[in-house]
């Protein structure tokens, strides 16, 4: 008995129909409808996250095409949008659009998998393996001290890949009033001391559009980054941005594909791939992010360490 292929990447797009049909605009259902005449077969990387950055990031504007004929027409048409991307700019932390229509489409994504079924079977036995080998609580926390001047005194910071929670006591000691976690393995939240911090067992960015824009003063990302997929890091550095308050630090920390010894010592079988520090600036720099430092860490560790500011 044969069984048929579930076509997720269509699956995908039926999803994005019916949030934008709930949300009645019309532009985000034609833009859905072109998506779907595309050949999926040329973009083998799609995923849900490359289908709303490319289709819905960029904001467009329908000028009727009554007006679009004549050289007064065509002047007080880029009037016009001009005119309109600035009143949009201004009002855009207020209507939060983007932000709410994204937290909707991932919702609508959350609710398919379980109306699916959805679950992923692991023959490898990741559990046991993590417990031989993840690091201590002391090599974790080695490089903590490095970040204590961006986060001390804060009044909110949120860690992401929170682990055990090793962080979040670090940013306590600090002074800083709340401290939040997102951990998406339910192992390690196993391990976490969820009594004293509050910690969500759920996707990232599934838990980033929980939050609200500028709430945070400092985002940490110890450790994690490797485990993600490229498409994945782009749409989490733009949620980061959004989260973050003016003038705070995204503070990140990975592996360093550059030392030879990372190869050797770093072979969890969950990691997606090394991110190399160059990719990370740029992709930094591009979404906006200012004041890119390298945080010099101890060559035996095998990683780098990023600090950059929301402008």
């Amino acid at each position: 008995m044969t069984q048929d292929k579930i076509d997720v990447k269509q699956i995908m797009i039926e999803v994005e129909k019916k949030v934008a049909e709930k949300m009645k605009n019309p532009e985000y259902i034609k833009d859905i409808r072109r998506l779907e005449k595309m050949s999926i077969k040329k973009q083998a990387d799609t995923n849900v996250y490359d289908l709303y950055s490319l289709t819905f990031l960029e904001k467009r504007l329908a000028i009727p095409r009554s007006t679009r004929g004549g050289l007064f027409s065509k002047f007080a048409n880029m009037f016009f949008v001009k005119l309109y991307y600035v009143i949009f700019k201004m009002f855009e932390p207020v209507f939060n659009t983007q932000e709410r229509y994204n937290r909707a489409l991932l919702q609508e994504v959350v609710k398919l998998k379980e109306k699916l079924g959805i679950k992923t079977l692991e023959q490898f036995p990741y559990k046991s393996f993590q417990e031989r080998f993840r690091a201590s609580k002391e090599e974790i926390a080695k490089t903590f001290p490095l970040f204590k001047k961006y986060i001390e005194n804060k009044k909110r910071i949120i860690d992401i890949g929170s682990g055990k929670s090793e962080f979040l006591k670090f940013a306590k000691e600090q002074s800083v009033k709340e401290v939040y976690g997102i951990e998406p393995d339910s192992n390690l939240i196993g391990y976490a001391e969820t009594d004293k911090f509050e910690i969500a067992n759920k996707d990232i960015l599934d838990s980033l559009t929980d939050h609200n824009i500028n709430e945070f003063d400092a985002v940490t990302a110890l450790d994690i980054l490797e485990y993600l997929p490229l498409n994945y890091i782009v749409t989490l550095i733009r949620e980061v941005k959004r989260v973050l308050k003016q003038d705070s630090y995204f503070i990140v920390q990975t592996i360093d594909p550059e030392n030879i010894d990372s190869y050797k010592k770093h072979f969890d079988p969950k990691i997606n791939k090394f991110i190399h520090k160059q990719m990370l600036k740029f992709l930094l720099e591009y979404f906006g992010f200012i004041k890119i430092e390298e945080i010099k860490l101890d060559s035996n560790l095998c990683k780098y360490a990023l600090v950059a500011q929301k402008p």
